[in-house]
């Protein structure tokens, strides 16, 4: 897991240019923790008034941790709500 930044950041123009020329530079290595990565996402609260995103990005299914998309989806439920997240919505391919 690579995490683009410690915390929330907040979604300026200079944020997203920066955080755009990160997701450019990544390189598929290892092993794919969907559940690890998106309970690392939801474990610190958003400030209270902030509007709190995880964008979560893969290049597969997962290989590591929790494998079944049903109880990967129920944990990303449940850590979204236990963090102030708006409900979350994702899809792979």
């Amino acid at each position: 897991m690579r995490r683009y930044a410690s915390g929330w950041t907040n979604a300026s123009a200079a944020n997203r240019s920066d955080a755009a020329t990160w997701i450019r530079s990544l390189e598929a290595e290892g092993g794919t923790n969907i559940a690890g990565a998106l309970a690392e996402a939801y474990a610190e609260t958003p400030d209270a008034e902030a509007l709190g995103v995880v964008v979560f990005l893969t290049d597969g299914l997962p290989s590591v941790g929790e494998s079944d998309p049903e109880r990967i989806a129920e944990r990303a439920e449940q850590g979204a709500a236990g963090s102030g997240c708006s409900r979350s919505a994702w899809a792979t391919t």
